[in-house]
């Protein structure tokens, strides 16, 4: 009997590699581009699980093996953010100082938003921006795995089997 492919190893894979890229200091920058980085990991997601599948792979499970895929590269992304800011020697304290700069330049009301920035941990920031990239990597990760669909699935859907007609209890032979 046919399967249908897993959809987690995909969406791993395809959120790790793109999560990577979008936490990498220049070609992060692409994400400016529609979310680029966040459709191409729907996008390869997609192409993975149709690769993968025996039977024909449905939109809706594109979307939800891409979808998945914008999850993890949203924490590929900040973990790998992170790692970048640690590797360059800069420090939550020094971003934050920087944003407060800037912010008190665009209004005193930003000045002091940024300012209760400086009161939380860095673990808090962490998830802030954490949940920040969730809620544009996951839909835009969806979005690529029905693009991925429609590239990459070839194969249409089986016709229905023709069902036999129930046996009427009110007709007698």
């Amino acid at each position: 009997m046919a399967k249908q492919a897993d959809l987690w190893t995909p969406a791993l894979i395809s959120g790790a590699v793109f999560g990577f890229l979008s936490g990498t200091p220049f070609v992060g920058a692409l994400n400016c581009i529609c979310c680029s980085l966040c459709v191409g990991a729907g996008v390869l997601a997609s192409f993975l699980v149709v690769r993968a599948s025996e039977l024909p792979v449905t939109y809706g499970r594109a979307a939800l093996s891409g979808l998945l895929s914008g999850l993890f590269a949203a924490a590929f992304s900040v973990l790998s953010s992170v790692l970048f800011m640690v590797v360059r020697g800069v420090t939550f304290q020094n971003q934050i100082d920087e944003a407060v700069e800037k912010a008190s330049q665009i209004s005193p009301s930003a000045q002091q938003a940024s300012e209760v920035l400086v009161g939380l941990g860095a673990p808090v920031i962490i998830l802030l921006m954490l949940l920040f990239e969730v809620c544009f990597y996951a839909p835009f990760g969806a979005l690529g795995g029905v693009i991925g669909r429609a590239i990459f699935e070839k194969r249409s859907a089986a016709p229905p089997s023709p069902q036999t007609p129930a046996a009427d209890p009110t007709i007698q032979p």
